[in-house]
């Protein structure tokens, strides 16, 4: 029998890295479409929640209309053999892989379409219920299709990020500044690759608003996880690190509720010069730097929540007063 602690663990990282985590392998396609799913409404929500009731209701409110929220669209994402890398603030961001021999138009189909189901899924449960009137969250999309590179980054001790750069992340996050909510938008490359399945309803200054493919996708859902029979500690010490610690310690001691609202200092540190497409040892130079930002935020009580980059450059996002 699986020891809950496990897949409660597994929860919190993305889908591909636990099942590499699991079989011992490394199967990081490098090729595959990068997808951000940009959430607006959650403001006004935690507004409304942290007014209308205590903050231990507020929390618990909160985490349930998040998971109504973000369960159907996980689902569509893992449906589809995508995996969510990270949340960034209101946004999510995936990863569909192309797999070894397959098809590039297949791939992008693959994502299209599972974006256009996500969109589905928010249209159904994007009004959320709260104690001063209901508040409606709507989603805008933009993926590229290309090669990324990804690292582990981090201290095991101060905690793993897993990080995707290149330049088709750039392309990803300017094709969803183009976007307007409810709309999926793409490049013109990713575009040509779609071919005839491609059904464009409005160009933005080179970037279009697609529709659903003329032929969608068949779902191509993950396997389900083999968990090994036995002691989870093993095992559950290698997820750990990718999990903050007080989070990983609530799911240890078994208990559901992980969200609390408190105040927080938010801060963010940009920086420049890594060559993430051309420099064969930016992974070593990476991570150099990350670590290096993780322990002199420790340092202060902090923690370096997550590595950001796009077309506006790269970005380290720190929080002073969140679990550590």
């Amino acid at each position: 029998m699986t020891d809950p602690l496990l897949p409660a663990v597994a929860a919190f990282i993305p889908r591909d890295r636990v099942m590499a985590i699991v079989q011992e392998t490394r199967p990081f396609p490098p090729t595959g479409v990068a997808l951000i799913a940009d959430i607006s409404g959650f403001t006004p929500l935690t507004e409304a929640l942290t007014q209308g009731l205590r903050p231990d209701e507020g929390a618990e409110e909160l985490t349930r209309a998040l998971g109504a929220v973000f369960t159907p669209l996980i689902a569509e994402i893992h449906a589809f053999h995508g995996s969510v890398i990270k949340f960034g603030g209101d946004a999510l961001i995936v990863w569909f892989g192309r797999p070894h021999r397959g098809h590039r138009q297949t791939t992008i189909r693959r994502a299209l379409t599972a974006a256009w189901r996500m969109q589905q899924a928010m249209a159904a449960h994007g009004q959320v219920p709260t104690p001063i009137g209901p508040v409606t969250l709507r989603m805008k999309i933009g993926l590229a299709y290309g090669r990324i590179r990804r690292f582990r980054l981090g201290d095991a001790a101060l905690g793993y990020e897993d990080a995707l750069v290149g330049d088709t992340l750039d392309r990803m996050a300017a094709a969803e500044h183009h976007a307007e909510p409810g709309d999926i938008v793409t490049d013109a490359p990713t575009l040509d690759l779609l071919g005839d399945d491609a059904v464009v309803t409005a160009w933005r200054e080179g970037f279009a608003v697609v529709a659903r493919p003329r032929r969608p996708a068949r779902p191509f859902p993950w396997p389900p996880i083999l968990w090994p029979a036995g002691p989870p500690d093993a095992l559950a010490q290698r997820l750990a690190p990718y999990v903050p610690g007080p989070v990983y310690e609530t799911l240890r001691a078994g208990r559901a509720q992980v969200a609390e609202l408190k105040p927080v200092v938010s801060l963010f540190v940009q920086f420049h010069g890594l060559a993430y497409d051309t420099d064969p040892a930016v992974g070593d130079k990476l991570q150099r730097y990350f670590v290096t930002a993780q322990q002199i935020v420790a340092r202060y009580g902090g923690r370096l929540n997550r590595l950001i980059t796009g077309d506006k450059g790269s970005l380290i996002h720190v929080i002073f007063g969140a679990p550590r």
